[in-house]
């Protein structure tokens, strides 16, 4: 096999070296030995390209064809356990990780290995739900198995610009905006909204960049303030039977969440929580008044959040997650 002079000696990975493999794949600098009717069956573009003649002068390493492809060779070898390995990314509930889901996504959409796109599709969606219902119980561990997110990263901002890459890349917009909100609710400095991140580098695109500023505007200002209007707003509750107290502890509250409004500009649907209720000591009246007022103001948050961003409405974006597949 001919190495280019400087370049890496290319590598065996030998949990991806079949001896009865046929055909070789190299990325970067990464060897695997594979069966190629295994391979072609599953992906039709390896299939046509493995149907074309060999040219007399092709490279080829112990007797076996070699196909170079420009994919990180990190991505291709989980992408190729996914294939030939069952137990290696198993459908969800089970647990992953980011690079797991992303790598195989990205590969399995470029090389249409349609069970693996949808499987992977629904692993990275359950971090970022359509239902709002579901966004508050995605990280909870004591919550529905089926609603839980089957990966546990901490949410970066290299995960949320990745995220909204690959969802460009793979049209997969129902993703978009959850992932928007927690990009925004990571507070990224303009340099980083700009100029993305650094080891490793992801960046938005252009016109996502745009989308961003915009919409940070919308979620940084006008959709916390609404959700944290129920605790001035009404002003007193009808039926409240020690209006004085409640009133005092609403307003004190209300100094603590323009407080927590400081450090969390960009968590409409987060910055306050079952704890703050509470905390908040009013009567079991205006509690079920105002937890009622409060929930439907995130869950109108939630439905608008789409449109902050630019995108379709949450019943288009629903139906192109179940035309997808997507559980």
């Amino acid at each position: 096999m001919e190495v280019n002079p400087g370049a890496a000696e290319p590598r065996r990975v030998e949990e991806l070296w079949f001896e009865e493999g046929g055909l070789i794949i190299r990325a970067q600098a990464c060897l695997f030995r594979v069966p190629r009717g295994i391979l072609a069956a599953r992906s039709p573009i390896f299939a046509d390209m493995l149907s074309c003649p060999q040219p007399p002068d092709s490279e080829a390493l112990d007797g076996c064809p070699v196909v170079e492809i420009p994919d990180a060779a990190a991505d291709v070898t989980v992408f190729l356990k996914a294939i030939f390995d069952s137990s290696f990314f198993e459908a969800y509930p089970h647990t992953t990780n980011f690079a797991t889901v992303s790598a195989i996504l990205r590969l399995s959409a470029k090389y249409e290995v349609e069970h693996l796109r949808r499987r992977a599709l629904t692993h990275l969606s359950s971090r970022f739900p359509t239902t709002l219902s579901d966004w508050d119980v995605r990280a909870d561990d004591e919550g529905p198995l089926w609603r839980r997110s089957s990966w546990h990263d901490d949410i970066s901002e290299y995960i949320c610009i990745a995220t909204i890459q690959l969802c460009r890349e793979i049209h997969a917009p129902w993703i978009l905006p959850s992932a928007f909100y927690m990009f925004c609710s990571e507070n990224p400095a303009p340099q980083v909204i700009l100029h993305g991140t650094q080891a490793p580098h992801v960046e938005l695109g252009d016109h996502d960049k745009a989308v961003f500023f915009a919409g940070q505007l919308l979620q940084h200002g006008t959709e916390t303030k609404d959700v944290g209007r129920f605790l001035y707003f009404p002003s007193t509750i009808d039926t409240c039977v020690t209006p004085k107290r409640c009133g005092k502890a609403r307003l004190a509250a209300l100094e603590g969440f323009w407080n927590n409004y400081q450090e969390f500009p960009s968590m409409p649907l987060d910055i306050w929580d079952e704890n703050d209720w509470d905390d908040l000591g009013i009567c079991s009246i205006c509690r079920g008044v105002l937890e009622k007022i409060h929930q439907e103001a995130r869950e109108a948050c939630w439905d608008r959040l789409p449109g902050v961003y630019g995108l379709p409405s949450r019943k288009d974006l629903e139906a192109m997650k179940k035309t997808a597949g997507v559980l």
